[in-house]
């Protein structure tokens, strides 16, 4: 995802299990995002932080569309 190449611009580097932002639509009333962990990267998490960073690297997508 070109997001990623962004992300790298500014200086951060997000390795291949950080990677779970698969797509995201920005809109006048909010942002939509499909999160997906890379194969191999879920076992022994209820949760996993690569998950949880890639909810916020969709809010960082949407707060940069809009100038927030």
């Amino acid at each position: 995802m070109e997001c990623y190449g962004q992300f790298l611009d500014k200086g951060i580097a997000y390795g291949p299990s950080h990677r779970g932002l698969e797509w995201l639509e920005i809109g006048p009333r909010g942002a939509l995002g499909k999160l997906a962990l890379p194969e191999g990267t879920g076992e022994g998490y209820v949760l996993h932080p690569g998950i949880v960073d890639a909810a916020l690297q969709a809010c960082a997508g949407l707060m940069e569309e809009t100038g927030g």
